[in-house]
């Protein structure tokens, strides 16, 4: 009977030592899967920071835009008040006026196309941002499997020794 007890003993350390070691590739595969993750999720984050930069530059333009139109509507202003004070030179004054209005109306478009793209840049960053927060919860789930295992296998071991 002790010597069977030791039959089955062995038996029973041969089949947990098998899945201990059936249990390792798996656990590399884990492993590997967690380490190829790590350069995705830096590469994200790389160009959600190297996108910063580019709208930081595109808000500046849009800020030099705006002044170079305050400038011009404040010549506008300028001449508005000259016409009204110079009534006699009206028609005079009407063809300078009429080139700082025509001016004013081409900075217009190019200011609505700054802006649209002011717009597109912070939809394309907020979309970054949001992928990388789904990336999140995919590595700290591939994380708790990882210490699962290890725990698991750590559990197999002690209970082999």
């Amino acid at each position: 009977m002790i010597n069977q007890g030791f039959v089955e003993a062995v038996s029973t350390l041969g089949i947990m030592n098998k899945r201990f070691f059936e249990a390792v590739p798996t656990l590399a595969v884990m492993d590997q899967g967690f380490v190829e993750a790590i350069p995705t999720l830096v590469m994200m984050n790389q160009g959600f920071v190297e996108a910063v930069p580019t709208l930081i530059m595109m808000i500046q333009g849009f800020v030099e835009a705006v002044l170079v139109l305050v400038v011009m509507d404040q010549r506008f202003v300028e001449a508005a008040l000259a016409l009204s004070m110079m009534n006699h030179r009206f028609v005079e004054s009407f063809p300078a006026l009429a080139i700082i209005n025509r001016e004013f109306v081409e900075v217009v478009p190019p200011l609505a196309m700054m802006n649209h793209r002011f717009d597109e840049a912070i939809t394309a960053v907020a979309m970054m941002n949001q992928r990388f927060v789904e990336s999140v919860p995919m590595l700290a789930m591939m994380n708790q499997g990882f210490d699962e295992t290890v725990l698991a296998l750590a559990m197999m071991e002690v209970s082999c020794c």
